[in-house]
């Protein structure tokens, strides 16, 4: 049985194309820990507290359990 490597070469090649990651204009953004936890609030936004009525900026944030009792 004969193996044709042009072949296989062209099959590679074509599988590569089609994979987006191997493509030079393909860019991705990692998640900062506030968009992977989802909160509501992101580094940099402007907030006002509710109960003092002073405004600030957001500089962290993470995720709290709180249990009373």
């Amino acid at each position: 049985m004969e193996i044709s490597h042009s072949k296989i070469h062209d099959l590679i090649t074509q599988a590569k194309k089609a994979e987006p990651l191997t493509e030079k204009e393909y860019r991705y953004t990692t998640l900062s820990r506030e968009e992977a936890l989802a909160l509501g609030f992101l580094p940099g936004d402007r907030v006002i507290d509710k109960e003092s009525k002073k405004g600030g900026e957001v500089i962290g944030g993470t995720r709290e359990t709180v249990t009373t009792g």
